[in-house]
């Protein structure tokens, strides 16, 4: 076989409608606010969406409440009225899941929990400029129109709170 058709493959299946990297998926379960299981035909995955950060399980509210159990709600609401859903496969994160962005009727999922309010946007992302900006215009609109968590008060940065919770675990004592 030509060596210039191990170069041509690859670009074709970026191209292709059928291309592993942009594949029809059915919604399994919601894990957190930013993470859930989906699956296609015997195969499942599970998806940590890129570009957003959800508040933890155990995350207060500025006002009061779990932060973390209102952005699963919310994660719920938009994938319930946002379907049918594609999943353009970004890679793999550290843990193991894959890194990606789920495209429905209503655009990139992640961009409409930002709007809703359910999330912030992930600032070590590697977007473009115009992208961070977009999302960082949709956080604004949230917060002005108090959608989501911002109706509560708002939250401290996900990011901020996973690194104080670590700094408060006390060492085990060795025997």
């Amino acid at each position: 076989m030509p060596k210039s058709i191990f170069v041509l493959l690859p670009l074709l299946a970026l191209w292709w409608p059928a291309s592993p990297w942009r594949l029809p998926v059915r919604i399994e379960r919601v894990v957190d606010g930013d993470t859930l299981d989906v699956g296609r035909g015997s195969s499942r995955w599970r998806v940590r969406l890129a570009g957003v950060d959800a508040p933890e399980k155990t995350q207060p509210l500025r006002l009061g409440g779990d932060a973390g159990a209102l952005a699963t709600l919310c994660l719920k609401a938009v994938l319930a009225r946002g379907g049918p859903w594609r999943l353009h496969w970004l890679g793999r994160d550290r843990y193991g899941r894959v890194l990606g962005e789920l495209h429905g009727r209503d655009g990139v999922l992640g961009d409409q929990l930002i709007e809703a309010g359910c999330t912030l946007p992930y600032r070590f992302v590697g977007d473009g400029p115009h992208r961070a900006a977009q999302r960082r215009r949709a956080l604004e609109r949230a917060r002005r129109a108090r959608r989501g968590m911002w109706g509560h008060g708002g939250i401290e940065d996900p990011y901020q709170w996973r690194r104080r919770q670590k700094t408060r675990r006390r060492p085990v004592a060795k025997e």
